[in-house]
């Protein structure tokens, strides 16, 4: 598992806040899936305002589902650290940034850290051309048929399905 991160401690309303992004790893293949976690560690009491994000981080990378926020605390409570894991996707070859994700304290937007950009590698699959095309493969068949459940509904041991 290769891991790309960045923190950006800084003082926002006296508290110092440490936030990163990291990803599973840098290059996928088109099409495949990768883990980016977001980390924002701040004094406990404080109320950090995270980075609100759509369906999409941006035009090629897409987002596939999202934990919820978790909150940790330190053994002696005087920080929290809240995390959120977006599985991300891409469709499109290339090269692209994710960019840095803005945090601050509440009542102090004009203090905040950002993360450093990520840059993940979307590859494409070689494809042979000294190869025949190929037919889809057809249908497998079903382990029983459907004349087989309807005998089974019929007399009434629908439950052994």
């Amino acid at each position: 598992m290769v891991s790309c991160a960045m923190a950006l401690p800084q003082k926002t309303g006296g508290a110092a806040v440490n936030a990163t992004a990291t990803i599973d790893t840098n290059a996928i293949l088109i099409g495949d899936q990768v883990h980016l976690t977001l980390k924002a560690k701040f004094a406990t009491g404080e109320t950090l305002n995270w980075p609100s994000i759509g369906d999409t981080i941006t035009k090629q990378i897409e987002i596939v589902r999202r934990s919820g926020i978790d909150t940790t605390f330190t053994a002696n409570r005087k920080n929290t650290t809240l995390s959120q894991t977006f599985t991300i996707t891409s469709f499109d070859s290339g090269s692209f940034v994710i960019p840095p994700f803005r945090f601050s304290i509440e009542g102090d937007t004009s203090n905040f850290v950002e993360t450093e950009p990520l840059l993940l590698t979307v590859q494409t699959i070689e494809v042979d051309t000294t190869q025949a095309i190929k037919d889809i493969k057809a249908p497998m068949d079903t382990p029983f048929s459907l004349s087989e459940v309807w005998l089974l509904i019929k007399e009434n041991k629908w439950w052994v399905i």
